[in-house]
């Protein structure tokens, strides 16, 4: 999910084969600080958690309730994070540097998203199996469906992942592998930037029953490159702004109507400078924890509330505890989990100048 990246070591080989070590430098650091992005992670992350509390029960908020109709496009804020993660992976390379291994580059993302997420199905199954005590449902994950996670199999078959946010990760994870096999050639010039954003482009149109695969979703990730490459590292910007526009454009013309909005909102978020604010950098921060833990607590503590709630007021404290828990629930789980894999993603080496 959109991950922001960590301390690098810059490690630079001279002819007379002497090799300088840099201090660590964060990628960020060489450009300057984006806190429009804490802004966009915050909002997608509080907009996919409103969501599922209000619209995830069918029995919980009457529709066309006036709080209902509007938190029920929060399932866009997956939107945002496709654009942002095309956005930010590109920008975590400092400049006019390339990726030398494409399985180091895999290796990092993966010690970086792949912890949480398996923590995350451990969480969500102890759940379950606490829950069914008291609600007397049977709970069974086969072997065979934990098997299909570990791997994002999930995606490509009819089995259902066990919570309904992990099919996103398992496009990101197809994008992880189109970056890092092509961001050499993007970086390389505006024709092979535009060559590449062409044929993503026109593999869109392939009609597939599924949004489980990348292809459809492909506009999106193209549009946090474009930004990226319009932004930091453009030598034709009227080029790029014309890519940018039709891949906006191409949006629309899938009848993807709210994702086309939601783009341009986007795009306009990065290119407002925001001032730091410590609240939404903690919630930037604690995103991707706070997407994986928010259906299994979350959603726990919605259904409790059933039980308990007589009109839509009441519903609508509901709907803030469980968000309250749900944060801070995130924050020990990217304390205790995400954290260590943070560090772990930091020792590998992916990229050098090119």
């Amino acid at each position: 999910m959109l991950l922001q990246e960590t301390n690098i070591v810059q490690v630079i080989k001279y002819p007379e084969n002497q090799v300088l070590i840099q201090n660590p430098i964060t990628p960020i650091d060489l450009k300057k600080e984006l806190y429009q992005i804490d802004y966009l992670r915050a909002v997608a992350a509080t907009g996919v958690c409103l969501f599922h509390f209000t619209c995830g029960n069918s029995k919980f908020l009457p529709h066309y309730n006036l709080i209902y109709e509007t938190l029920r496009f929060g399932y866009l804020g997956v939107d945002i994070f496709f654009i942002v993660s095309g956005f930010i992976i590109c920008y975590s390379f400092p400049k006019n540097y390339k990726i030398i291994s494409f399985f180091s580059f895999f290796k990092k993302r993966l010690l970086r998203v792949h912890p949480p997420y398996l923590m995350s199905i451990a969480l969500t199954i102890l759940v379950a199996y606490t829950a069914a005590i008291y609600t007397h449902n049977p709970v069974h994950v086969s072997g065979l469906n934990l098997l299909y996670h570990f791997f994002y199999l999930n995606n490509f078959t009819d089995v259902t992942y066990i919570t309904g946010v992990y099919w996103t990760l398992g496009i990101e994870f197809q994008f992880y592998i189109i970056i890092g096999l092509l961001f050499n050639l993007m970086n390389k010039s505006v024709y092979y930037l535009s060559g590449i954003i062409i044929i993503l482009l026109f593999l869109n149109w392939i009609k597939i029953d599924t949004t489980n695969l990348i292809l459809e979703h492909t506009p999106l990730f193209c549009i946090g490159i474009l930004l990226y490459f319009y932004l930091f590292d453009c030598q034709y910007p009227k080029v790029i702004l014309l890519f940018l526009l039709a891949t906006s454009l191409a949006i629309l013309g899938y009848n993807q109507t709210a994702s086309f909005y939601t783009s341009l909102f986007t795009i306009c978020i990065i290119y407002i400078p925001f001032t730091k604010n410590k609240f939404i950098q903690f919630l930037s921060g604690i995103s991707y924890s706070l997407y994986l833990v928010h259906i299994p607590v979350g959603g726990r503590v919605i259904n409790l509330c059933l039980k308990f709630t007589h009109n839509n007021y009441e519903k609508y404290l509901a709907v803030f505890i469980a968000l309250v828990v749900s944060i801070i629930t995130a924050y020990f789980f990217h304390f205790i989990i995400e954290k260590p894999a943070i560090r772990w993603s930091k020792k590998v080496k992916y990229f050098r100048a090119g």
